[in-house]
């Protein structure tokens, strides 16, 4: 690495270890050039023959091969990177200046903070890489050292305007300065450059420009202000065309030295790790001594501007903020603010008509420093800045009142290298106006700049937080506020419009930007991310759903463009990924492209629907040329549930985004709309790993994506994410196995198909070569009693899976069957494993020992779903049945229970739940519809396709219709029919109702044998779950009182107290089983939903009981890897209970 590291520093570019890669394409200009171009770790000089790729691209070059085409592009001399920052014999050449006699005039070129050279004895100290590490910035440059001397404008930020200028016939004069000292000390020499320009011009009466950037505004107003004979000379000179142009310049000071000062800047401890000889914290005490610099500290009174000149500020500012940085010493600060009372007396420019104001566009600028109510330090940020300097502190208002104020699409320290904007910087110095689409009079709304309404705030950096070592590039760019790329002119679509690609390991309420999700068709619930997504967009997305609008078919999408009122997150894009099965890379990639597609046009109609609004409001023209810029985030659609391999997944996304790009192209909206940025974000370290090397290697090895994106190096850290000390499945992670009844190929019958999604790229799709009907009549036999029979359990395990199922078992994967209706009448929960070790849990049945819920495969749905806004309970125990009880006993067991449920829900917050214990059937129905209910609880008889007795005399005598439902009374039943019938559905419904059999007060049985039937619950699932029901729980057969009991308000007490679906679930099973282990009461129940469903708290209700937890820790990374989960944990609950409710 230090090897490298050095080869590096000599070539400051890219290399290939032996030569500069810039050096390679000056050669003799001739037509028809092809370029292949290839980086990575296993790209230099000495590997050319030996890469596959280059190699096969020799080949075909010399056989003229008819791959050629598409393995080189068209060269015309431009250079993808940024040329800025070469040096020596490949640097940037000035272009020499015109003739006095032939040109069309003079300019001064005068550049911002950081932007001079500064030299000692000749020799380069600022921005030299190799004499700053050896400590040239703490040592050679400090204000005390009278041999520091000014250079040259920095070439990378200044030179393509001045040779763009010359271009134009212009001389141009390029004005360095000392920025560490005070610009009242500056302001002569400038001063002595405007006299000797207009010497130079008067006799041919050429007008004397002079343009400004960031400081160097400041300068040229203290040199007028200083030198009244000198303003009035320039203001009075023989050319009336005579301007400034000030770009950037913070004619009120700016935080932008307090984002550098506290630490929240990476330029300091960019620097610190260049520097062998000075830590971050002795730098900043070096910079914190420069008069030039503390003197741009803010002036506007709404940015601090009356205290932050004062000591003790700065004294609170440090104590607030742990002291992690030096404060200014008393004495250079006090008279920082000498230059603002000179200015602000006796200053001409600012009101002058010949001064136009350039101001710069980023999503986030310095604006306010305070302490918190918690006593913290906070830097807050504006969306109305250019990254440094806001708009209200640097635009002068004689400026914008007099419409001599423009806005750029370029960052601060972009502003000059914009190339993009030299035509209209040209027309502002020929004419005084400009109507060229790279200005704009007023600003693009910030949602339509990528900004939000309120960015917040600025958290503290670090060497820590560095991605890689820094090259001079990047030192500069940190120091002068630019971008490591800036906008060059005449880009060419596909090549240097490339879109960047970034892989954030965070949390994904922390992205800037809309988040790309997929939504299963039939899944009638928001999945977790969706769930904390819909909760940060104010519910946008459950309303969505709930109407029947929402994504879920393939190639159906949603989109949720950013709101100003919601702050946790930047909208969302939801694309539909079919059912279990049919998603493809292709499908994917396919419906990444309509989405995004969809959305850049969304997003440019409401950006020009608001440039209207805001043109016709000021009197004024509409610009829409001005690019609309977009970038989305996306998860790893796909991956997380096995549909496909990370890797596809995130190939399938970058050619989806691709696709749309082309999509724009193809309908002419390129040129005003661009999807620039593609971020996939990851919670988890090791994926995220995977995922940026799985973009890497997509983009390095298809030519056509190699030509639409560039990938960054390095993973990207963002806020919230998780490390894990190991990758298991149970880490949250379900594992889906789709089981549906198909026709066996011969005719006679059907069989289970088996569908395993996994880690694989492919679908593990099994068979069961045993007759459906075979099986069914074997598990009716079997679950005949309530008793619990190891064996039964261990012979289903044997009899329904397949045999690779069946290797998986010991794995102890938490388990989520997709089953369609014929699947789900087999009682899958009783499954044992015949071959597992007895210890530690292992002869448990999967669904206690692992988890196991079930979701329904349907093509039925209500497609307009109301849901519940309150938070209501309905709870039903013990029917009375009159007459009908001497067949169907009353059940004490369910009145019990039906009580603890209610107060369960009680204390959970839900208002004064409705219980009707032993109730007749007239006031359950009308209960049923006198409240929007959000949970229903049912718990008494069900009987399922059975003949119910006729009441009369002593004896039953069937009727002909069998009937299906929970009995209610005498005469009545509650079927599904009944709920389909509310007009809003539940969210969650526990159907506690088994066919018991009970023998007669007389002796006669209705059915002495009669089992109970998982088909009752799967019947009631169905209905309830394709109305829109998100969970539902229903038992197969008859249980135990207490343990039916026990199970309930395990599940009620974990539900209602923030646990998600599958971990209620899963405690359920485990109590009733560990106290009840003799009953299979704890299999009996079949519980449909999605395993990260969460129950929506009451705001009413109390703080979330803490259970003791016991860990079994061996490694410390287990610690931190808890600590993080429960971290993510706590973040998500207070998005859930956040303002955004």
């Amino acid at each position: 690495e230090l090897r490298f590291g050095l080869i590096d520093r000599y070539f400051e570019h890219d290399h290939d270890l032996v030569v500069d890669t810039r050096a390679m394409l000056d050669g003799p200009i001739r037509p028809g050039r092809k370029l292949l171009f290839r980086s990575g770790a296993d790209v230099n000089h000495f590997s050319y023959f030996g890469n596959d790729d280059s190699a096969a691209a020799i080949a075909a070059a010399l056989t003229d091969g008819t791959e050629t085409h598409t393995v080189f592009r068209d060269y015309s001399g431009e250079w993808p990177l940024p040329t800025g920052a070469a040096r020596g014999l490949f640097a940037p050449r000035p272009l020499a200046d015109p003739p006095l006699e032939t040109a069309r005039g003079i300019v001064l070129l005068v550049p911002g903070l950081c932007g001079s050279e500064l030299n000692v004895a000749g020799r380069d100290v600022w921005a030299n890489v190799l004499s700053l590490a050896w400590g040239g910035f703490g040592k050679t440059l400090a204000i005390d050292n009278p041999a520091v001397a000014p250079g040259k404008p920095l070439a990378g930020s200044y030179l393509a305007l001045a040779n763009a200028l010359r271009r134009e016939g212009y001389v141009v004069r390029m004005h360095g300065y000392d920025w560490r000292k005070s610009v009242l000390a500056s302001a002569d020499d400038l001063g002595a450059a405007l006299n000797v320009a207009l010497d130079d011009s008067t006799p041919r009466k050429l007008p004397v420009h002079a343009v400004v950037h960031s400081m160097g505004g400041v300068l040229i107003r203290a040199a007028f202000a200083k030198d009244k004979a000198l303003w009035q000379r320039w203001k009075d000179q023989p050319s009336p065309s005579a301007r400034v142009l000030m770009l950037g310049t913070p004619n009120l000071g700016s935080h932008a030295v307090t984002l550098l000062f506290t630490g929240r800047d990476g330029f300091f401890s960019k620097l610190a790790m260049i520097d062998l000889h000075h830590t971050e914290a002795e730098l900043l005490a070096v910079a914190n001594l420069f008069p030039g610099v503390l003197e741009l500290l803010p002036r506007h009174p709404d940015e601090n501007g009356a205290d932050i000149r004062v000591p003790g500020t700065w004294n609170a500012f440090q104590k607030a903020d742990k002291g992690r940085w030096p404060t200014p010493p008393e004495d250079p600060l006090s008279k920082s603010d000498e230059l603002w009372e000179t200015l602000l007396k006796d200053d001409p420019l600012p009101t002058h008509e010949r001064l136009i104001y350039l101001a710069g566009t980023a999503p986030e600028t310095p604006l306010r420093a305070t302490i918190g109510a918690d006593g913290k330090f906070h830097l807050l940020k504006t969306a109305e800045g250019d990254g440094r300097v806001t708009w209200a502190s640097g635009i002068p208002p004689a400026c914008k009142e007099g419409q001599r104020c423009y806005y750029m699409s370029a960052v601060h320290g972009d502003m000059p290298t914009h190339a993009d904007a030299y035509p209209a910087l040209l027309e502002l110095l020929k004419n005084g106006s400009t109507s060229h689409p790279a200005l704009s009079r007023q600003p693009a709304p910030p949602r339509a700049r990528g900004a939000l309404e309120a960015p917040g705030e600025y958290p503290p950096l670090g060497a820590a937080d560095l991605s890689h070592f820094p090259s001079r590039v990047d030192l500069l760019a940190a120091a002068t506020g630019a971008t490591l790329e800036a906008a060059r002119a005449g880009a060419r679509p596909g090549e240097d419009d490339r879109a960047a690609v970034r892989v954030i390991h965070g949390d994904l309420i922390y992205v800037d930007s809309p988040v790309l999700v997929g939504h299963k068709q039939g899944v009638n619930n928001l999945e977790q991310a969706e769930y904390i997504l819909n909760h940060a967009l104010n519910g946008r997305m459950q309303r969505r759903l709930d109407a029947g609008i929402y994504a879920g078919p393939l190639k159906s999408f949603a989109l949720f463009p950013p709101q100003p009122d919601e702050s946790s997150a930047v909208g969302a894009i939801v694309i539909g990924i079919g059912r279990i099965g049919e998603l493809s890379p292709g499908r994917l990639a396919d419906g990444v492209a309509r989405a995004l597609a969809a959305y850049a046009i969304n997003m440019l109609e409401e950006r020009d629907r608001l440039r209207d609004k805001h043109a016709a409001a000021d009197g004024m023209d509409r610009n829409s040329n001005q690019p609309l810029e977009l970038r989305v985030s996306a998860l790893l659609i796909g991956a997380g549930v096995g549909e496909m391999s990370l890797r596809d997944s995130v190939a399938a996304i970058l050619r989806g985004h691709r696709d749309a790009r082309e999509r724009l192209a193809d309908a002419r909206l390129d040129a005003r709309v661009r999807l620039c940025a593609l971020d996939f974000v990851e919670l988890l370290e090791d994926r995220a790993i995977q995922a940026q090397k799985a973009a890497r290697d997509a983009v390095a090895l298809d030519g056509e994506l190699r030509r639409r994106f560039t990938v960054a190096d390095t993973l990207s850290a963002n806020e919230g994410g998780r490390r894990r000390a190991y990758a298991e499945a149970v880490d949250g992670e379900w594992s889906r196995i789709a089981i549906s009844a198909v026709r066996i190929a011969d005719g006679s019958g059907t069989q289970l198909l088996f569908d395993a999604y996994g880690d694989l790229a492919r679908t593990e799709r099994l068979y069961n070569g045993i007759p459906l009907a075979s099986i069914e009549r074997f598990t009716r036999e079997l679950i005949s009693k309530e008793s619990d029979d190891e064996e039964v359990g261990r012979t289903l395990f044997e009899l329904l899976l397949p045999h690779w199922l069946k290797d998986q078992a010991p794995d102890r994967r938490r388990a989520q069957l997709v089953l369609d209706a014929a699947a789900a009448a087999i009682p899958w929960e009783l499954l044992r494993d015949r071959m597992a070790d007895r210890s530690d849990r292992g002869g448990e049945p999967l669904s206690v020992r692992s988890g196991l819920v079930r979701q329904l495969a349907s093509g039925r749905f209500r497609q307009r779903v109301q849901r519940a806004e309150g938070y209501h309970a309905l709870v039903i125990g013990d029917p009375d049945l009159g007459a009908l009880s001497r067949f169907f006993p009353q059940l004490d067991g369910a009145r019990s229970e039906a009580a603890s449920i209610a107060k369960l829900l009680d204390d959970g917050g839900y208002s004064a739940p409705t219980t009707l214990l032993g109730s007749k059937a007239e006031r359950i129905q009308i209960a049923l519809y006198q409240q929007d209910w959000r949970i229903m609880h049912l718990s008494g008889h069900g009987v399922y396709g059975e003949v119910l007795p006729s009441i009369g005399g002593d004896e039953a005598t069937g009727s002909a219709v069998p009937v299906t439902g929970m009995l209610i009374g005498e005469h009545s039943l509650m079927t599904p029919a009944h709920i389909e019938q509310m007009r809003v559905v539940p969210d969650f419904v526990f159907i506690n109702c088994c066919s018991l059999g009970r023998i007669d007060a007389d002796g006669a049985a209705l059915d002495h044998s009669r089992p109970g039937n998982p088909a009752l619950a799967a019947n009631l699932a169905t209905q309830l779950i394709e109305m829109g029901v998100r969970g539902v729980i229903a038992a197969g057969w008859r249980v135990l009182d207490d343990a039916a009991e026990l199970f309930a308000t395990t599940f009620y007490a974990c539900f209602l107290d923030g646990e998600t679906f599958g971990e209620s679930v899963l405690a359920a099973r485990r109590a009733t089983y560990d106290r009840f282990p003799r009953s299979n009461t704890w299999g009996a129940y079949q519980c449909y939903g999605d395993p990260g469903l969460l129950l929506p708290r009451p705001p009413s209700s109390s703080s979330r009981r803490v259970r003791p937890v016991r860990y079994d820790f061996v490694a410390p990374s287990e610690v931190l890897a808890e600590l993080e989960r429960l971290s993510q944990q706590t973040r998500y609950r207070a998005v859930e209970s956040g303002p955004s409710r």
